[in-house]
């Protein structure tokens, strides 16, 4: 049976569903705190950047937890899992969102993206800034936001596009000054660890084994065991088993997929396996699951 693959939001999406009112549809400055999708797990198909201005929230990146306090900096790439996991009432943050296709174009080099360390696969998803790097960012999401509304003007998306460029070197620049500082604080276990959650997130629909995923860290599968365990709280098994029940979470809230095009798609033997696998994680059964959330 052919799988099927988490759709997209897309920034469009984002935009009409939450009732923003936006001129353009490829890249988003906003201060409103319901631009957050529900608190279910989704994939987006843009890049967003943001400061947390006010209150506190806790989100989840490929299921790594993160706090937001005012003055948090984070960027976050398409195609990553997040889960809006709590957020207090005051809650408030600044963000800007943008496709890749709108950086596209003549002058700009299409792989400019890749370059940046704040986009890397191995970047800390955020970063605490001063009040005053803080701010000089929010003037910067302001000033796109003032200049991308100057409808009159016949260049207003070409200002936007290298405004944005700008502030994504400058955010860049940040995060190189702290990353180089925060890994140095990171021990050989906590590195392996962060090693271990990347690459889980990109095998753990075909790989389950704690064997396969020692093989490629070139550790034994025991010390590998022991050093998650050590770092996370968790076992190994328990992680991959998590990765596994997000992504079947995320899944079975699409309207368009039975079960069966669940398990497939997860790889599982049969849809018995997976109806058990996941009854024993979640409390119900797949499809009391999808009724639950419909």
């Amino acid at each position: 049976m052919k799988t099927v693959a988490i759709p997209e939001v897309t920034l469009p999406q984002l935009i009409s569903e939450r009732g923003l009112d936006e001129l353009d549809r490829d890249f988003l400055v906003t201060e409103e705190v319901n631009w957050i999708p529900p608190t279910y797990a989704f994939r987006h198909a843009f890049y967003f950047v943001g400061i947390c201005t006010g209150g506190f929230g806790k989100v989840k990146f490929n299921l790594q937890e993160y706090t937001l306090r005012p003055n948090t900096l984070f960027s976050v790439t398409p195609q990553l899992i997040t889960q809006i996991a709590e957020r207090s009432p005051d809650a408030k943050v600044s963000v800007l969102i943008f496709t890749k296709q709108f950086l596209s174009g003549k002058q700009i080099d299409s792989h400019f993206l890749d370059t940046l360390i704040c986009f890397q696969p191995d970047a800390f998803a955020t970063i605490s800034l001063d009040p005053s790097e803080a701010e000089n960012l929010l003037q910067f999401f302001s000033f796109i936001k003032e200049q991308s509304a100057r409808m009159e003007h016949p260049h207003r998306k070409e200002i936007a596009k290298n405004l944005i460029i700008s502030v994504l070197y400058e955010i860049d620049g940040l995060y190189q000054q702290q990353s180089s500082v925060l890994k140095r604080k990171l021990t050989r276990k906590e590195e392996l660890h962060k090693q271990f959650q990347d690459m889980l997130f990109a095998h753990f629909k075909e790989e389950r084994t704690v064997k396969f995923y020692a093989e490629a860290l070139y550790v034994s599968p025991k010390y590998l065991m022991e050093v998650i365990k050590e770092v996370s709280g968790k076992t190994a098994g328990e992680l991959i088993d998590e990765a596994v029940i997000l992504e079947a979470k995320v899944l079975l809230r699409v309207p368009e997929l039975n079960v069966s095009q669940v398990s497939d798609t997860l790889h599982f033997p049969d849809q018995s396996f997976f109806g058990k696998f996941f009854k024993k994680h979640v409390g119900v059964s797949p499809s009391e699951y999808m009724n639950l959330n419909e």
